[in-house]
């Protein structure tokens, strides 16, 4: 998701994603300096078919904000490292 000025709250967009499936977690991070929302959001599904079910829609708008919504690139990990995390959907 990318830039706004009037970016969405973290229950706003839970509650939106929540209709393709179960949220496991719903980040929408600050700027430190200013205390505004940094435009940008994350949501964690439970598995990789609730996150196809959000993607498939044509577009998301919540209180007339549209958002860009993609899929996250795995992080490559290189030689000996692994991820304990769970899997992000």
């Amino acid at each position: 998701m990318f830039p706004s000025h009037h970016f969405p709250k973290s229950g706003e967009l839970r509650e939106h994603f929540a209709q393709f499936g179960h949220v496991r977690k719903c980040t929408v991070p600050f700027d430190k300096e200013t205390g505004f929302h940094r435009g940008m959001g994350w949501i964690q599904f439970s598995s990789s078919e609730e996150l196809q079910n959000a993607l498939q829609q044509d577009s998301h708008v919540i209180d007339g904000v549209k958002l860009h919504v993609q899929a996250q690139r795995p992080k490559i990990l290189q030689g000996d490292q692994t991820s304990d995390e769970e899997k992000d959907f």
